[in-house]
């Protein structure tokens, strides 16, 4: 409406690129142009037969252009080295499961190829590259509620990302280039640009690319910065350290404790371990009142709470 380019999806969703265009800036949008964005692949081939070039019949590409043999860890490799040290696979509650021969080998949210087996499915939550540990974990540790931005950029009408930060600006937030866009919030956290989600999302890992739309005009581009660190969803990502009723003491309370408040409710599910017996348990919070229902390998029990702490 104010005679400003805009940054939008292209037509062709399977072959859309803005995720990866979100730095370009207002100076730079100014000049480019997208000649092919209105087209969808079939109708690029035919223009490219019309015109006699012998690529119009080209298979499509699936290797990343940089990296003609698709062996992108050769590339990795290269340039980090110690990403190759072999090291151990750790479930969040402290237990080594296995050993692995190089972190690099590795991506947040993966579960296939980890070949380690506790009876549950497990996921890579978190990787230490600095204790070269892969850390995994049930799927709800995978939840995160926020994530800080870092090396922005800004598209949209306010003057910049902080200013729309500050003013609570809704958007859509994409964390990866195959995943659909989740409602957020931007807000300003410790003077940092956040975005909040509104539910928690998956597989968020610092150094990804968060590219952010407009809620009004989904098609919109507004920018997005790289992940610099994140917060879990507490409430679903935490272990319930407790006592109870089930012969032995399934589970028993740790150090440190997160207790919710009066009234505090909902469906909220919960991994617990006990260290003594190996009974796991998925507690359910279902009343306001301090009392679990778990589930165990013997049958239902109750359990009375007494700490949980977030992971």
């Amino acid at each position: 409406p104010d005679g400003r380019p805009q940054m939008r999806k292209a037509i062709d969703p399977s072959r859309d690129q803005s995720y990866f265009l979100f730095a370009t800036t207002r100076d730079q949008l100014d000049y480019l142009r997208f000649p092919l964005a209105g087209l969808e692949k079939p109708a690029v081939r035919g223009v490219a037969a019309e015109l006699g070039l012998r690529i119009a019949a080209k298979p499509d590409s699936q290797d990343i252009c940089f990296v003609p043999s698709g062996d992108y860890r050769t590339l990795i490799d290269r340039l980090r080295p110690q990403g190759r040290e072999g090291g151990e696979i750790v479930h969040m509650d402290g237990r080594v499961l296995g050993s692995h021969s190089g972190i690099t080998d590795y991506t947040i949210g993966q579960r296939r190829g980890l070949n380690v087996a506790v009876g549950e499915p497990l996921f890579v939550v978190k990787l230490e590259p600095e204790l070269r540990r892969v850390v995994v974990g049930p799927r709800e540790a995978l939840l995160t509620a926020s994530l800080s931005l870092d090396e922005t950029n800004w598209l949209g009408d306010e003057a910049n990302i902080e200013a729309a930060a500050e003013a609570g600006a809704p958007v859509l937030a994409r964390v990866r280039s195959t995943r659909p866009p989740s409602p957020a919030q931007l807000a300003m956290t410790d003077g940092a640009v956040s975005v909040v989600f509104e539910t928690g999302e998956e597989g968020v890992a610092p150094g990804q690319a968060c590219a952010l739309y407009d809620p009004a005009d989904p098609d919109r581009l507004l920018g997005g910065g790289f992940n610099a660190s994140t917060t879990p969803d507490s409430p679903v990502a935490a272990k319930c350290l407790t006592r109870s009723t089930l012969a032995g003491g399934c589970l028993r309370p740790i150090a440190g404790c997160w207790k919710p408040g009066p009234g505090y409710a909902g469906g909220i599910r919960i991994l617990a371990r006990s260290p003594a017996s190996g009974c796991r348990c998925t507690a359910a919070f279902a009343t306001s009142r301090p009392r679990w229902r778990a589930r165990s390998r013997t049958g239902v029990r109750e359990v009375i709470w007494s700490c949980c702490i977030a992971v």
